[in-house]
């Protein structure tokens, strides 16, 4: 019996320290649990499954060995039970012979009997051990399931916990962008309504002096009619408006264009007006031209070959007009004659600063709109190339010289220091007779004090062609090189690839406004990492100004995202030739109306 209540001390003993093992194991995990962040608690009951598995096998390993010292404890106890049979039946035989026979039978009776209670006991030990470890496994498994449940909804709850303040998150960034999305298509569209205001009341204001233009060029002609009439020469006044005295200084850019909306530090711009009052011709000076207009352009009308161009433009210095002429069924028309103001001072251009118009042949190699302009120089301006190369090889300087609109609106008597200019509403009517094929579109100055023949003998018409061919040539060529550059432009603004897209612009000095390089590009990125998709559409592409280091390129653009921003607008990149590539320099959007 002794060793039979050892082996149940022993039994329970075990019992207890499993369960003791397993209750300081919930009791840490508790502990931990209560000290552990969300962020670590999917790595710790990952871990806790594990250390529960090793305690699982623990268990179930010393469960095996007590049943096996248990059965082998039986199995002892039997065989002793028998070696002791065996050793009274012999003890019994040596010394007492007589009583064999009914010894051996009460010793065989008890060896049964003791067998029989060996056995009883053994199956009796055996299912109690049984029994307890089976229980013991049930609650170890029943507590590793609870422990497993337990750190499961944990962990769904942190990580709804974590992707609802992740979704939360990413709704207020969304709420934000499309706020400020909102404000900016707002300001933009305000802006947009200010200018198209301001474009209305300048095209009112441009029609009001278009009737005044035309009312004075109604009474030029019946004066010149006169003149003719009598044998007289055309007077044409020249001279400033004397009831002005104020001077005409370069005025400030237009309302709504920034510091930098203007031209490159690399271009040209044209030369400026004088004052009128320092340019007032001295009372009583002749007055000019020698002969009436009207003689030289017949002169040119009948002498300009076929397959010359496709139109030119005549400037009479003295008359103060300019012709377009275009090829007719019967030699060249006049499509339309424009008065217009030329230098203060006669005769032809020979430095920079001498304020004169230059004579010969020169071709228009540029086109600006009104928001490159200050009023100065109206709505539009097409530039010449003046110096050209026979310029050069007699050394005469200036530069830009432009045929454009007037600071006034109207064309009252003033002069220029060397451009080409008319009234506003007329710029505008040449630049709609002009289109979008200006370039190579060759100009004919002349002083018109001379006989037409002179006039005539000094222009070479052949050259005209040629060089006209040469111009149009390489504009052609590089319209299609900056129409390929835009193009790559635009695809790396849909890739959405800010590295991609940088590397388009002269990022050492670019400006869009007063918006440098690096919050300008930081703005692009928050753009291309809110959108999944960024569509850009863009005609009209069009090379308006070219020189070795600068050139202009305008084009209509309209832009798109996946949720639908939409914005529509016309854009003016400049560009600047760093270390032999075209860099975007500036970056200027204007209204899409003054395009098209």
């Amino acid at each position: 019996m002794r060793v039979w209540d050892g082996i149940n001390r022993y039994l329970a003993f075990r019992l207890k320290e499993l369960e003791f093992r397993v209750q300081t194991w919930k009791r840490s995990r508790e502990i931990s649990r209560a000290y552990d962040t969300p962020s670590t608690r999917r790595q710790k009951a990952v871990s806790a499954d594990y250390y529960t598995f090793r305690l699982r096998i623990m268990a179930g390993v010393k469960l095996i060995g007590v049943a096996l010292a248990l059965f082998l404890v039986g199995f002892g106890a039997v065989k002793l039970v028998a070696f002791a049979s065996s050793a009274m039946s012999e003890y019994a035989e040596n010394r007492a012979p007589a009583h064999a026979d009914g010894k051996a039978a009460a010793a065989d009776k008890a060896a049964e009997a003791a067998e029989k209670k060996a056995s009883a006991a053994e199956k009796k030990v055996a299912a109690s051990a049984a029994r307890k470890v089976t229980a013991a496994a049930k609650k170890a498994v029943a507590a590793e399931k609870k422990a497993a449940d337990a750190a499961k909804k944990a962990l769904l709850a942190a990580e709804k916990k974590a992707a609802a303040a992740e979704k939360k998150a990413a709704d207020a960034a969304r709420k934000a962008l499309s706020a400020a999305e909102k404000k900016a298509a707002a300001a933009e569209k305000k802006t947009a309504n200010v200018a198209k205001k301001a474009l209305s009341a300048a095209e009112k204001k441009a029609a009001a002096e278009k009737k005044a233009a035309d009312a004075a060029k109604k009474a030029l002609s019946a004066t010149e009619k006169k003149a003719d009439g009598r044998g007289q020469a055309a007077v044409v006044d020249g001279g400033p408006d004397s009831g002005d005295g104020g001077s005409l200084a370069e005025p400030e850019p237009l309302p709504g264009l920034s510091d930098d909306s203007g031209l490159p530090e690399t271009a040209v711009l044209p030369e400026g007006y004088s004052s009128p009052a320092a340019s007032s011709p001295a009372a009583g000076a002749p007055a000019a031209p020698a002969q009436p207009a009207n003689k030289l352009v017949e002169a040119f009308q009948g002498a300009i070959p076929r397959g010359t161009s496709d139109r030119l433009i005549l400037v009479n210095k003295a008359a103060k007009q300019m012709y377009l002429l275009k090829p007719g069924p019967d030699g060249w028309d006049v499509a339309r004659a424009f008065p217009v103001a030329t230098g203060e001072n006669d005769g032809r251009k020979v430095v920079e600063g001498d304020k004169k118009t230059p004579e010969g042949v020169y071709f228009i190699v540029g086109r600006k709109h009104r928001s490159e302009l200050t009023h100065m120089y109206g709505p539009a301006a097409f530039i010449t190339d003046y110096p050209n190369e026979q310029d050069r090889r007699e050394q005469r300087t200036g530069h830009g010289i432009w045929i454009h609109g007037s600071e006034r609106g109207n064309l009252p008597p003033f002069f220029t220091q060397g451009c080409v200019a008319t009234s506003n509403p007329e710029i505008l009517e040449f630049a709609s007779l002009m289109g979008r094929d200006w370039a190579g579109t060759p100009v004919v100055i002349v002083s018109g004090e001379e006989e037409a023949r002179k006039h005539l003998a000094s222009v070479d018409f052949g050259a005209i062609k040629t060089r006209r061919s040469e111009v149009i040539s390489h504009y052609n060529e590089k319209q299609a090189e900056f129409e390929k550059l835009v193009n790559g432009w635009k695809a790396a603004w849909e890739s959405r690839d800010i590295e991609k897209y940088s590397s388009f612009y002269l990022t050492s000095s670019f400006m869009e406004g007063s918006t440098k390089w690096d919050a300008f590009r930081d703005r692009k990125n928050r753009l291309f990492n809110a959108y999944s998709a960024i569509y850009v559409d863009l005609s009209n592409i069009t090379l308006t100004e070219y020189t070795e280091n600068a050139a202009t390129v305008k084009f209509h653009q309209v832009y798109n995202t996946n949720v639908g921003n939409k914005m529509e607008n016309a854009k003016r990149l400049i560009f600047r030739k760093d270390q032999g590539n075209w860099k975007i320099y500036r970056e200027i959007p204007f209204p899409k109306e003054e395009l098209l």
